[in-house]
């Protein structure tokens, strides 16, 4: 019996060493999407099953569990090792003294390493859950969002963070699955408001950037109250949220995207970043189209069954996340990234090239833009790291500071996933807590 569980163990990590290995180019491949995603945010745990498989598979004498265990706990620390290893981005976009600009105060609350192992608890925050931001004007509805807080005995930094949920602008809501990273940052004395920013059918992108300009101004209005100093604003966010946050940074005071009752500056802020978000919107649609084009939401057999594993798949995650979220499914079905981006934009590139162009961070790079840390998965099957490099080569152009960062054999959602022993969690929350105490 022990044999046999050694067998199987010690072959599970091997499939998960193939997964970490493996980037889903085809349509065919769209299956491995998720198991790939959870097998490089639970390496450490088969190092652990392909260690104490490898040690049965000698005591026992088994040459197929020691061979397997032994073949997948190598597997998985190479991916660790991969995934976490130093860079020089910061370097290149700061300076070799850097690090010497971190306060010593602040850089005490930070992770020692770019893995640690088990994600540090983080200290007890104050959490001020649905503050009323204002009013969208296109819905009526209420804008809220969750406000956390440093602890009374943590000096504020006086940087406050907008952060601006992954939605495919269509789906979820704040606290969806960023609680361990927001309670992170405020324990380090940032302020994070998490917005709830309206989503499709029922806005489109234009009133989205509406709704990040007015959280921008809401908390230029409240800072005195919440010890935030206007002028260290940042937006993050991931995905279609991290679209928004380049998006509103770059182009806050562009003629399409002006937001009533928001004046032109009132929106400068003093950095972005972004988790592998769609910066050429043209070229998200030409990439996803034939990739995912009526293999989610169409009527095929194929497709609908590709729909149906999804929608389980997402609501297993909502569940496991054991907060009050929502992904909306019911309310707007199952779509592919192609679908989505048209919805909001109002049809495909061919039919309204200009929005299309307006709504591309990439259109808007100029001097004004500010330090920017982009984040992306070398893997990453919804938004090629291509369009990341491209706006980074871009910026730089421009004399702006930026970061990119692309983690090896990682994919979409890489911070989303067992994030006290992901890899991918753990490096990014490293690179991000290091940006932003360079904004103060």
């Amino acid at each position: 019996m022990l044999k046999t569980l050694a067998r199987l163990i010690g072959l599970s990590t091997v499939l998960v060493g193939w997964l970490n290995r493996t980037e889903i180019t085809r349509p065919a491949q769209l299956a491995l999407f998720m198991p790939k995603i959870i097998a490089g945010a639970t390496a450490p745990l088969a190092v652990v099953g392909g260690a104490l498989a490898a040690l049965v598979g000698w005591l026992r004498k088994d040459r197929l569990a020691l061979l397997t265990g032994t073949l997948g706990a190598v597997l998985a620390v190479r991916h660790i090792r991969r995934v976490t290893a130093a860079h020089d981005q910061f370097e290149r976009t700061f300076g070799d003294g850097w690090r010497a600009r971190i306060p010593p105060e602040l850089h005490a609350h930070m992770l020692p390493r770019r893995y640690n192992g088990v994600f540090p608890d983080p200290e007890p925050v104050i959490y001020l859950r649905d503050q009323v931001i204002g009013t969208t004007p296109e819905t009526g509805k209420p804008l809220l969002g969750d406000l956390w807080k440093p602890p009374m005995w943590v000096d504020p930094t006086g940087l406050a963070i907008i952060y601006l949920h992954g939605s495919g602008w269509h789906y979820g809501d704040k606290d969806f699955g960023t609680r361990l990273l927001i309670q992170h940052l405020a324990a380090q004395g940032h302020v994070v408001l998490d917005l709830a920013y309206s989503l499709a059918p029922g806005i489109n992108l234009y009133g989205m950037v509406g709704d990040v300009k007015r959280a921008i101004g809401w908390v230029k209005a409240h800072a005195a109250e919440h010890g935030i100093n206007p002028e260290r604003m940042v937006l993050m966010g991931a995905s279609a949220g991290g679209h928004l946050a380049l998006l509103t940074a770059y182009a806050a005071d562009h003629p399409a995207f002006e937001t009533a009752g928001i004046e032109a500056g009132e929106s400068t802020v003093r950095g972005v970043v972004s988790y592998y978000g769609p910066c050429d919107a043209k070229f998200f649609y030409d990439y996803a189209y034939p990739h995912f084009g009526g293999l989610l939401g169409g009527k095929t057999p194929l497709s609908k069954l590709t729909t149906q594993v999804s929608a389980s798949l997402l609501r297993a995650y909502e569940r496991s996340l054991k907060l009050p979220t929502r992904l909306r499914l019911q309310e707007v079905g199952i779509m592919g990234p192609d679908q989505m981006i048209a919805r909001v934009l109002g049809g495909t590139p061919d039919d309204v090239p200009d929005v299309y162009a307006a709504a591309s961070p990439i259109s808007h790079v100029g001097p004004h833009c500010p330090p920017t840390l982009l984040l992306t998965g070398a893997h990453d099957l919804v938004m090629k790291p291509s369009m990341g490099r491209r706006l980074h080569e871009a910026l730089c152009e421009k004399g702006v500071q930026a970061a990119y960062i692309e983690l090896p054999d990682t994919d979409h959602g890489l911070d989303l996933y067992a994030q006290r022993i992901a890899p991918a969690f753990h490096a990014t929350t490293y690179d991000v807590e290091r940006f932003l105490a360079l904004l103060i």
